[in-house]
């Protein structure tokens, strides 16, 4: 009996699923995000960037998520510097500075960082009220601002 030609199905069906996962994936933490910031809630966590305003927290989620799903991560993919993925905690100092959402963290102290893992390093490297130089790049154009190394944690 002719069963006519073979196909594979299941792995073509499996790689649009990853695809469709992946795009999910790089929506959710940002909705998430936006939400959370329409409820007036900012990241408190105690990682060197929220210290200065800035939140890795989506970044993390979203690379966690693509590791989980059998893809290569976020970490290395920012050739020129990592951005910003929500806007600056207000009150912080980062967000007085002008800085927005989107816009790259290029260096700290003149060391290129292309992941949040190599900003939490590079950041760590300060005591805390210590200034940091930080290059900032938006739409071709950069520009480095100093900033104070701080805590979240409670004295």
């Amino acid at each position: 009996m002719d069963q006519g030609p073979a196909c594979d199905l299941a792995g073509t069906r499996l790689r649009m699923y990853a695809q469709l996962a992946r795009a999910l994936n790089a929506l959710l933490p940002q909705v998430v995000g936006w939400e959370l910031r329409e409820e007036g809630l900012w990241c408190r966590c105690n990682c060197p960037m929220c210290a200065i305003g800035a939140c890795s927290c989506i970044w993390a989620s979203m690379h966690s998520i693509d590791v989980a799903g059998g893809g290569p991560g976020l970490t290395g993919l920012e050739e020129l510097g990592i951005p910003l993925r929500s806007p600056p905690r207000p009150g912080s100092d980062l967000e007085a500075t002008g800085i927005r959402q989107w816009d790259r963290v290029l260096s700290v102290d003149g060391e290129a960082v292309q992941s949040p893992v190599q900003f939490h390093t590079a950041l760590r490297r300060h005591s805390i009220g210590e200034p940091l130089r930080l290059r900032f790049g938006r739409e071709g154009e950069s520009q480095e601002l100093v900033l104070r190394h701080g805590s979240e944690l409670p004295a």
